[in-house]
């Protein structure tokens, strides 16, 4: 039987992720953030980043949303499309 990598042992963050309910794109912010050391090293980090671009970018437009502005928020070069 093939042992899993060290960063598959540990079911405390997905465990706590399952019983909190806690949103797909934060979850993988932290998991990422949580595993970074252990698998892929800074590349993890770039995608923790990712998400968290991703997620400050949909919290902009449902602000603006609530607002009734037409602003397109941009983060780190990333265009959203409102339409």
């Amino acid at each position: 039987m093939t042992k899993s990598p060290n960063h598959y042992q540990d079911t405390k963050l997905m465990d706590l992720l399952i019983e909190k309910q806690v949103p797909f794109a934060e979850g993988n912010i932290m998991k990422y953030v949580y595993r970074w050391r252990e698998k892929d090293g800074v590349k993890d980090l770039y995608k923790a980043r990712d998400y968290l671009n991703a997620l400050i970018a949909s919290e902009e437009l449902k602000e603006l949303d609530t607002q009734h502005q037409v602003v397109t928020p941009q983060v780190q070069g990333v265009y959203l499309d409102t339409e």
